[in-house]
């Protein structure tokens, strides 16, 4: 089995291999009274191959303590024994995008903040240019007017 970058387990063996295993998995399933559905047949799969240490180890242990193969016992050995790795991987970027997310938060917020705040003082510099007196200097409010703008463009 080779789980890569995959979510769920890829398996990649041949046609003949794969009807051998199939000729061992047809008995389990009977000796033991497993359903045969797709998760009980992953399972014995996997535990016929032998190549998943801890599941064999874990199926053996059930029969051997005379346990019956129940739905429950198939959910837990799949989820635990064959997907564990799929969903440890889900959680790993689903922890990846909230983490984004939360940075993409604070960097909108921030720029918003900004931008009020440039915004208000883009209001007060325009009322003083609608008031123009002789005590305001027309090129120290341009100059701060460019400064913010400037500032603003680097913020977002």
């Amino acid at each position: 089995m080779a789980y890569g970058s995959f979510f769920l387990p890829a398996y990649d063996y041949s046609l003949p291999l794969n009807a051998e295993y199939l000729k061992q998995i047809l008995p389990l399933i009977n000796q033991y009274n497993i359903a045969a559905y797709p998760i009980n047949y992953a399972i014995c799969y996997e535990y016929i191959t032998g190549k998943n240490a801890t599941l064999t180890k874990a199926f053996s242990l059930l029969f051997q303590e005379g346990k019956p193969f129940t739905q429950a016992v198939s959910l837990e050995f799949y989820g635990k024994y064959i997907c564990n790795a799929s969903l440890e991987s889900f959680e790993n970027l689903n922890h990846q995008f909230q983490k984004v997310i939360d940075q993409a938060t604070c960097a909108i917020s921030d720029t918003y903040n900004r931008v009020e705040e440039t915004n208000d003082n883009f209001q007060k510099k325009s009322t003083l240019l609608e008031n123009l007196s002789e005590t305001v200097d027309i090129r120290v409010l341009l100059r701060e007017i460019i400064q913010e703008t400037q500032s603003l463009a680097l913020t977002s």
